[in-house]
């Protein structure tokens, strides 16, 4: 009942919409983000998205980036990124499986070049003649040409990514950088690791970006459009194995992003 409720809740936003002039892409079934009453999670959720316009030597290259993640229903379906064209039209560009997570899960990657994305978008997800949908409770997500990383509804703090830092082919040091919304001034994130298989943990404080973000040659602001800040990492650590998630404490909540409860490893 609550789920047909929030249906008609939904369509009635999105009837509205239309009404005021606004492009609104209706869906036919509304999917509730975040834990049911019954503690499953969504059928399909949008983790993360990004964008950039890579210039160099005068050539630009634009990119759109996107994880979804979806409950394993049936072994046959079908995941895309439902989105307004340039043109004006909606269109699927199809994603792709990555992997399988903790609690019957899986990660669907999907990604787009060029000129042709036209800034909205919806996720989709078709599996035994039932269509879920993320659109973003009723709103649509909104994707610019030069955005960043946008973080899914429901979705505080998130890797984007970790490594080991080497010269000459030794290993220096762990680093990384971490998608942060930005729920209040007052935050801490920290990266808990540890080297032998959690019988010991360690804790490394992340430090805010700065005024602007770079990725290759490119480069937002900090925080960018969809409030997402930037943080980055650094600690001398060089062993074989290494397993580490992440927290962020504000507004007196601790956000987590245990990689799907699986933690993240790196090996040298």
């Amino acid at each position: 009942m609550k789920t047909q409720l929030l249906s008609i809740f939904a369509a009635t936003i999105v009837s509205l919409v239309a009404a005021c002039g606004g492009e609104m892409e209706p869906v036919d079934h509304y999917v509730v983000l975040g834990k049911a009453d019954n503690g499953t999670p969504p059928a399909v959720q949008l983790v993360y998205a990004d964008s950039w316009n890579h210039q160099k030597y005068g050539q630009s290259s634009k990119f759109k980036n996107f994880v979804i993640r979806v409950q394993n229903l049936a072994y046959h379906k079908e995941v895309s990124i439902h989105h307004r064209t340039a043109s004006g039209e909606w269109v699927d560009t199809a994603a792709t499986y990555s992997r399988s997570v903790a609690g019957d899960g899986e990660i669907w990657l999907a990604r787009m070049m060029g000129e042709g994305f036209g800034g909205q978008f919806v996720v989709k997800y078709a599996t035994e003649g039932v269509t879920y949908w993320d659109n973003n409770n009723g709103r649509n997500y909104h994707l610019g040409e030069a955005d960043g990383p946008m973080l899914g509804v429901g979705v505080n703090v998130r890797v984007n990514s970790g490594y080991y830092r080497s010269y000459g082919g030794s290993v220096l040091s762990f680093r990384g950088t971490i998608d942060v919304r930005n729920r209040g001034y007052h935050k801490n994130v920290n990266v808990h690791y540890s080297t032998d298989g959690w019988q010991t943990e360690k804790v490394v404080k992340a430090g805010y970006m700065g005024a602007w973000r770079v990725y290759g040659y490119s480069g937002v602001e900090n925080p960018n459009a969809h409030g997402v800040e930037g943080w980055t990492f650094e600690t001398e650590e060089s062993a074989d194995k290494l397993e580490y998630y992440v927290s962020y404490e504000v507004d007196g909540q601790t956000h987590r992003d245990t990689n799907h409860g699986e933690n993240y490893t790196l090996y040298k």
